[in-house]
């Protein structure tokens, strides 16, 4: 009986458990919250590390995320310009992050049970003239991108790092810098040590402790956490070197430097070095001290061949400082020797001399014997799936391999292994996934030593991957998902034409379609249209779209969704549309027509022509102009409409007639929204006049390089005053610009000077035979070249640290700085997008620069786009040996296999739960369960009792 008992409880036991929902045993996955640190000093030559404990949940091991550190600039907030550094657990500061901050990313890892990412970054990395600090854990440093208060285990630290200003060199009954005076207890109060401890604990982290510090300021025999003892009240302390330097009390200001070398001889020795390594680690030391009496303030350093560390701060007198000597990037092969200066404000200075040889880096050798062979000559492809390559290495030494291909048709992975001598490395080899299907294609693959191009073995590749035939129900698609309906003015009486989008259904079943259904809810800006609702297999139907009227002007854009009812997939169509603002714009040319002079009695002056031209975006119909001194043509009324960037032409003449006097006017032309006008000058004389002088028109200056060479361009006067015995007058001039000096292709500054032939007004007798000619000074300034920096080379198109699955397909763009050049002048330049690479490198022959790529095997991936610098010589663009690299790094994680109809493909950096299939609440059978353990538990102390 009492076994039946127990077996009925165990039972019950059971059924409660089975109970419980399979949600409470699913596999739980946690998104990373909270804050991460980076813990180290912000200065080259420390090593930073991620502090995960702001991170949550709680407890999390350094070993269940992943690591990026990047370098940025200081200025880029939106971190749009990123180098990838390192994927370790560590990043080491070099003298290259000076003047950029390093940015830390941790993402959780999925098969450790988490998700999502954190981010964090230092403050600008700075050049130190102290030597860091002998603790680790009190350098770390603070992030600017995540504030937070300081941990109760860093709180706890000891204060060991000291900055040498705040460190008084007297110890007595006076506050000095703020410090409270010391006692003669040494026991201080417990909330004013606090109070200094978080002080120092804050200024520590810019300024690392220099132990030299703690001698200048030594004010006892003993020090506590970094911090001098305090002497007793009354007793002073004076350094010796001070005494020893003013025994007579007197205020004389020394100031004066030294610096002090390694080999102690004012000589730093960088020997031999080859090209393109002079910054790997390549570094000396000067130590440069202060030897007067007075603080000192250094100026910028900037050698030619050496980079070398500034002085910042105020170095007072006996202090010292140790500092880097570096030979500069990029400097080409040579010998070299700078005379290196620090000078003060106040006038001190001390040199030194650096000196090297660069030469040019060998190849390296290439291994005795190294061969490389395939286990096949030939790889056909019909479906997608990889197939197997081995490559080996018959040599004697280890060769490092990189796979490259002709087209890009196939993928290597990976795509660098290093081959064991004698042995092999199996390569996964996976067809593109932007391939075409039932079409056919060829491409070379190739394995290549890297350290001797030579030694390459290739494999012809034969593709053809055959389409995939629907299993079953209904598969629609849409012939485009974008619809744009150009652009129509503001106020518009008739919208553009509707347009329509063919939908197809691909399937073997019959599709049910819904009606279109806007993304505003009721349709704002278009209306759509759905032709037919049910599509049979491989039948088509059509849905229509149609702008609204009376929109304002702007940009208008509205998605509408279709859903196929049949297989769960939705459609989504998108139609724009621009309106554009009324603009009226009517203008002139030329703007002024000037006649000249004629005699009185005067015939038919010879006519000019004006042209007026419709710049706005609606049309124009103009009133006829007419003239009160002047004659304008009429046109015919037609031509008197013009639609926008339509001109007519007018010509223009004085009346007959007019009697002496000067006549200007401008004559207006305008239409019901719009007007201009041009001015109209001419001069009638009284009877005959004789030349006397012809005035020299003023200089022309300050015209842009490149300007045309013509007239109207180089802004010749179309008449010159001539002075005559009747006064002055307007003659017409006709320049000889042809035969003028003037180069438009020219990019340097130019004068020249322009010659004219004077037309004498009727009237006016050349009686003293002067010579009727006239010139014009003309300047034009030099062309300023359009430089590009590297740091405008960007990539778009693929998120940085972006997460992709196998089934993605990514696209990205490179964009060069200076590529938007279409009318380049010489001395300009650009970056021509020249290579990327993801596992192989693929050449960019032409425009445009974009790829599209996609990886079959799960992992952590660098997209690399290579630039180079080209400047144009005045005809083409020449290429330099100048190179940029941008990088962006991202994840590629295994596609989900989802049910027919759903999306394989989810959204980069889509962090989602675990899904278990079951949407049962928790907390109901977790109570149930309880209750029913109590109730177990009260039957058997019951028992156990009776």
């Amino acid at each position: 009986m009492r076994a039946k008992r127990i077996a009925a409880i165990v039972m019950s036991v059971f059924m409660v458990l089975s109970l419980l929902p399979s949600a409470v045993f699913a596999a739980a996955v946690s998104t990373l919250e909270g804050q991460v640190k980076i813990n180290g000093n912000a200065t080259p030559g420390t090593t930073l590390s991620a502090d995960l404990n702001g991170v949550k949940p709680e407890g999390i091991s350094e070993d269940s995320v992943s690591y990026v550190w990047s370098r940025k600039a200081a200025s880029d907030t939106d971190n749009r310009n990123i180098t990838e550094l390192s994927r370790e657990k560590t990043c080491s500061v070099t003298q290259d992050d000076v003047g950029s901050k390093i940015l830390l990313t941790i993402t959780g890892l999925e098969d450790k049970g988490y998700t999502g990412s954190l981010k964090a970054e230092t403050t600008e990395i700075t050049a130190v003239s102290q030597e860091p600090a002998q603790t680790e854990e009190n350098n770390s440093q603070e992030t600017e991108v995540l504030p937070e208060e300081p941990s109760q285990e860093d709180a706890e630290q000891p204060v060991q790092e000291t900055p040498q200003e705040e460190i008084p060199e007297e110890a007595g009954s006076e506050s000095v810098d703020g410090i409270p005076p010391a006692q003669e207890d040494t026991d201080v109060p417990e909330e004013t040590y606090d109070e200094a401890e978080e002080t120092l604990n804050e200024d520590e982290i810019l300024t690392p402790f220099d132990p030299s510090e703690e001698e200048n300021g030594e004010a006892g025999s003993e020090s506590v956490d970094g911090i001098p003892p305090a002497q007793e009240d009354g007793e002073e302390s004076i350094p010796e070197e001070n005494e020893q330097e003013n025994p007579s009390g007197t205020e004389e200001q020394v100031f004066s430097v030294e610096v002090i070398t390694e080999d102690g001889a004012g000589v730093l020795d960088f020997g031999i070095l080859p090209v393109g390594e002079t910054a790997d680690g390549t570094t000396k030391n000067v130590t440069v001290r202060n030897t007067g009496t007075e603080t000192l303030h250094f100026l910028e350093n900037t050698p030619e061949h050496f980079a070398v560390q500034d002085i910042h701060d105020p170095l007072e007198p006996g202090a010292e400082v140790t500092l880097w000597v570096s030979p500069r990037q990029g400097t080409a092969a040579g010998t070299y020797e700078d005379t290196i200066a620090y000078q003060t404000e106040e006038g001190a200075e001390a040199s030194f001399t650096a000196r090297m040889v660069l030469e040019d880096s060998e190849q390296p050798e290439t291994p005795e014997g190294s061969a490389l062979s395939a286990d096949l000559e030939l790889m056909e492809f019909s479906t997608q799936d990889a197939q197997k390559l081995m490559i080996t290495n018959d040599s004697s030494e280890d060769i490092t391999v990189e796979a490259f291909t002709e087209t890009g048709k196939v993928i290597a992975d990976p795509g660098t292994a290093v081959v064991p001598a004698g042995g092999s490395v199996e390569f996964a080899v996976i067809p593109a996934e932007d391939l075409e299907t039932d079409k056919d294609y060829q491409d070379v693959l190739s394995f290549t030593d890297i350290n001797n191009s030579e030694n390459t073995v290739s494999v012809q590749v034969k593709l053809n991957i055959p389409s995939e035939k629907p299993q079953g129900g209904s598969d629609v698609a849409p012939d485009t998902d974008i619809v744009d309906f150009g652009a129509v003015i503001e106020g518009y009486g008739e919208a553009p034409a509707e347009k329509s989008v063919t939908l197809t259904n691909h399937g073997t079943e019959e599709a049910a379609l819904s009606q279109p259904a806007s993304e505003n809810g009721d349709p704002q800006f278009f209306d759509a249209v759905l032709a037919d609702q049910k599509i049979g297999a491989g039948e088509s139907t059509t849905l229509i779209l149609r702008p609204r009227t009376g929109l304002a002007a702007g940009s208008y854009q509205e998605s509408f969704m279709v859903a196929d009812e049949t297989s769960g997939k939705k459609i989504e169509i998108t139609a724009s549309l621009t309106v554009e603002a009324v603009n009226h714009s009517l203008s002139a040319a030329p703007s002024e027509l000037d006649f000249a002079s004629a005699k009185k009695g005067y015939g038919q002056i010879e006519a000019q022509q004006v042209t007026v031209t419709n710049n706005g975006n609606v049309t124009e119909t103009l009133v006829q102009p007419a003239g009160k001194n002047f004659e304008v043509s009429k046109v015919e009324a037609s031509a008197l409409t013009l639609q926008p960037g339509d001109s007519v032409s007018f010509t223009v003449r004085p009346k007959t007639g007019l009697d002496v006097n000067i006549y200007q006017e401008t004559v207006e032309v305008a239409s019901e929204s719009a007007k201009t006008g041009f001015k109209a000058v001419f001069q009638v004389i009284k009877g005959s006049a004789s030349l006397t002088k012809i005035q020299t028109p003023a200089d022309i200056t300050g015209l842009a390089n490149g300007t045309k060479k013509d007239a109207k361009s180089l802004k010749l006067p179309s008449v010159v005053v001539i002075e005559t015995t009747s006064g002055n007058m307007n003659a017409t001039v006709s320049w000889d610009v042809k035969n003028c000096s003037y180069d438009p292709s020219d990019t340097d500054a130019q004068s020249f000077r322009v010659q004219g032939t004077v037309k004498l007004p009727e009237g006016v007798d050349n009686d003293k035979n002067l010579e009727l000619k006239t010139s014009v000074k003309v300047s034009v300034k030099a062309y300023t070249s359009k430089t590009v920096s590297a740091d405008q080379n960007k990539i778009t198109g693929i998120e940085y640290n972006g997460v992709y699955t196998t089934q993605s397909r990514i696209s990205f763009t490179a964009v060069g700085a200076g590529m938007d050049n279409a009318s380049p002048r010489k001395g300009d330049t650009r970056y021509l997008p020249l290579n990327w690479t993801v596992i192989n490198t693929n050449n960019w022959d032409a425009a445009p620069y974009t790829a599209t790529f996609g990886l079959a095997q799960s992992g952590d991936y660098t997209l690399k786009v290579t630039f180079q610098l080209q400047t144009y010589d005045g005809k083409t663009w020449k290429s330099s040996e100048t190179y940029d690299t941008k990088s962006v790094p991202f994840t590629i994680s295994k596609a989900k296999v989802t049910a027919p109809g759903q999306n394989l493909t989810p959204a980069a950096n889509r962090k989602n739960a675990v899904k278990t299939g079951d949407d049962s609440p928790i907390a109901v059978f977790v109570v149930i369960l309880v209750v029913a353990a109590a109730a177990i538990a009260g039957v058997i102390i019951y028992r156990k009792k009776k």
